[in-house]
């Protein structure tokens, strides 16, 4: 009868450690997804703030600290 306990356990932390590494699979995958997705929306706008700086005639570009009158 004791034969029976234990590969009930053997079961039981197979399972376990299934699940964990599944889970965490999926947690490592969803986290690489957002890291993407945030990428991909910086970038979009930026691209929205170059276009609408360019068409309004603005430039937010910093200036050259050097003197002209001095070269």
């Amino acid at each position: 009868m004791n034969h029976g306990k234990v590969n009930k356990t053997q079961w039981y932390y197979a399972f376990w450690a299934i699940s964990t590494v599944t889970v965490l699979a999926g947690q490592i995958y969803v986290g690489l997804g957002y890291r993407l997705m945030s990428k991909s929306i910086l970038t979009a706008i930026e691209q929205i703030t170059q276009t609408t700086t360019k068409s309004s005639g603005m430039c937010l570009q910093k200036e050259s600290t050097k003197d002209p009158e001095k070269s």
